[in-house]
């Protein structure tokens, strides 16, 4: 009989609050067992926008699904809503799970921050979001944690370091890089601590097709929408929209009608009318809802609810009307 490793990353708090205990649930009635690793700070979910400058993001939001994966609360906090505490506002759950009869460890303190800055950050930074993670766990569970897992498979140097002086007091199992088997604890060196992912997939790659490279959309993109703007004596003037419209679809490569969807609108920006002139400079970020279904091509059975975003910026011009 082959034996099959469950490992469970938890990244928001949605995750937690929602997925995490029904996952417990569902292995209890299977009468299996998992390694559950936590995201124990704030959830900033909604700083991930910046990841739509690049390479892939769009196919990957084609593949999974954004706002069915996340919710769209959890893909505005940090921005238009407060970050929740993730390990202040379940620690019961996470408690609960353990008390299941799961492992659980640490994932990180704070994913986003975390997956997007450590390649870059000095080891202050690193030992201070590591530091601030073990102590979490040990206020929820009373103990140290036994286990950890890179969120986002993204180390550094320091967090390798940070990694090799607790091992010896509490930790024994690390899963921080991907491979195509199970690796156990190594002591620290260049090779480790530069090694890059490896060929190793994960569950929700399992639907990824083997061509996504070639799944791509051309995009036209209608909508109205009213907007409300809050003058300021700087010059600067926030504002706010919502609207509605449509959105026309057709899947690169294929010979298939192209495919209109009611298409919802929304977004927020910041424009600086320059003084004593009807001209102003301007950014924004929108974004699109609509439903992706009935495609052709590699699209062919999706049926997801789509979440587009686009940033742009430039001149506006004031009708002296």
């Amino acid at each position: 009989m082959a034996l099959v490793a469950l490992k469970i990353d938890v990244d928001t708090y949605r995750g937690t609050r929602e997925g995490a205990a029904r996952l417990a649930d569902l292995l209890e009635r299977l009468d299996a067992r998992a390694t559950f690793l936590f995201s124990l700070g704030p959830d900033h979910t909604g700083w991930a926008i910046r990841r739509a400058f690049r390479p892939g993001f769009f196919s990957k939001v084609q593949r999974t699904s954004v706002v069915s994966h996340y919710g769209l609360k959890t893909l505005m906090y940090g921005t238009l809503l407060p970050a929740p505490d993730i390990g202040k506002r379940t620690q019961g759950i996470m408690r609960a799970v353990r008390d299941a009869g799961h492992e659980v460890g640490i994932h990180t303190w704070d994913h986003v921050r975390w997956q997007d800055n450590v390649r870059q950050r000095d080891a202050t930074w690193t030992q201070r979001q590591m530091q601030q993670a073990f102590d979490r766990f040990v206020d929820i569970f009373g103990a140290p944690p036994a286990t950890h897992g890179a969120a986002g498979w993204q180390m550094n140097d320091h967090a390798f370091e940070c990694l090799d002086t607790v091992k010896d007091h509490a930790m024994s199992l690390f899963s921080r890089l991907r491979s195509s088997a199970p690796t156990p604890p190594v002591e620290h060196n260049s090779e480790v601590a530069t090694a890059e992912p490896q060929a190793l997939r994960l569950i929700d790659q399992g639907n990824a097709r083997e061509d996504e490279s070639r799944i791509e959309e051309a995009l036209e993109l209608y909508d109205a929408a009213v907007q409300l703007q809050y003058p300021t004596a700087s010059g600067l003037e926030p504002y706010v929209f919502a609207g509605g419209g449509a959105v026309t679809l057709h899947q690169v490569g294929t010979s298939g009608q192209n495919k209109t969807r009611a298409a919802g609108t929304f977004g927020l920006g910041l424009n600086y009318q320059v003084p004593n002139s009807p001209f102003g400079v301007f950014a924004e970020g929108k974004s699109w809802l609509y439903k992706l279904e009935n495609m052709s091509g590699a699209l062919a059975g999706f049926d997801k609810t789509q979440f587009d975003v686009a940033w742009s910026g430039g001149i506006s011009y004031r009708f002296p009307w």
